[in-house]
């Protein structure tokens, strides 16, 4: 699952390399990091787990079958405002 996108008229490539526990996020991306710089960038793609696209896609499909689509305005029982303000908003 690679994706390009143009940013400031660069083409920058996007990725899953690896995935990992929501504890472990900020340093995993620390360390990719430093390996990003230290040995480039196809050497981090070549590095990267396999299967980590397959396993992040079937982990967001599992939380939308949990916890529904945060982005589907029409699905959720209450907003973070309603939830704030203690009032509901008709749809």
């Amino acid at each position: 699952m690679m994706s390009e996108v143009v940013q400031l008229g660069r083409v920058v490539l996007s990725m899953v390399v690896k995935v990992v526990e929501e504890e472990d996020m900020v340093k995993a991306l620390v360390k990719e990091g430093r390996l990003l710089v230290k040995e480039g960038v196809e050497a981090r793609l070549a590095a990267a787990d396999k299967n980590a696209a397959k396993i992040a896609k079937e982990d967001a499909e599992s939380l939308k079958e949990i916890q529904g689509d945060i982005n589907n305005f029409a699905t959720r029982t209450k907003s973070v405002v309603e939830i704030i303000s203690k009032e509901d908003i008709e749809n």
